[in-house]
């Protein structure tokens, strides 16, 4: 009798042992963002920087004239790395001096920035899947 209530037991602590083990090693695959930060050599607790705890969010505080932050380059290699389409770059190029918020989408990455010479270049990123 013991036999037959204690083998669905083990049955389902082994089923629960394996989809918390699956979890923890899906959950630490690198995103995107976090392989672009690593690559560019800048530190995801870096001040300018903010990475969603999901890794799928990431905000980029570029370097102005009152306020310092992020140098373009930084953010430009970030940019590189995540294979931001020339189009795009010619459009962030092209709005500088524009105060407004601007958005792109590519390969399932939506980029929002604005750009103020006080306040600098500002990117948010997020991973649409």
């Amino acid at each position: 009798m013991l036999k037959k209530v204690f083998w669905p037991f083990l049955l389902l602590i082994g089923l629960i042992s394996g989809i918390v083990i699956a979890t923890s090693v899906i959950e630490s695959v690198p995103t995107q963002f976090e392989v672009a930060l690593k690559e560019c050599g800048i530190s995801p607790e870096r001040k300018q920087v903010s990475l969603d705890r999901d890794g799928k969010g990431l905000f980029l505080d570029g370097h102005g004239d009152l306020e310092p932050g992020m140098p373009l380059k930084d953010s430009a290699c970030v940019l590189k790395r995540l294979k931001l389409p020339k189009s795009v770059t010619a459009i962030i190029d092209n709005s500088f001096g524009s105060p407004f918020e601007r958005e792109a989408i590519w390969d399932n990455i939506k980029v929002s920035w604005t750009y103020d010479a006080d306040l600098g270049l500002d990117l948010y990123l997020e991973i649409l899947n």
